[in-house]
């Protein structure tokens, strides 16, 4: 593998990674703005950490 397939292959993998976070969190953010859960069914809801859930809470504060 020469060097411009793995750099293409890293950008791909990290581009991949952020786009799930992203999702994570604006699924997060729209279970905390539009349910009643808890940060703990939150965050076995969407397989994150219930600091998870606490910081996007106050974060949106």
């Amino acid at each position: 593998m020469g060097i411009e397939q793995f750099l293409l292959e890293r950008a791909q993998k990290q581009g991949i990674e952020k786009g799930i976070n992203e999702k994570t969190l604006a699924f997060t953010q729209t279970l905390i703005r539009e349910t009643a859960f808890t940060a703990d069914e939150i965050a076995r809801l969407v397989g994150v950490s219930v600091t998870f859930v606490e910081d996007v809470k106050r974060s949106a504060s």
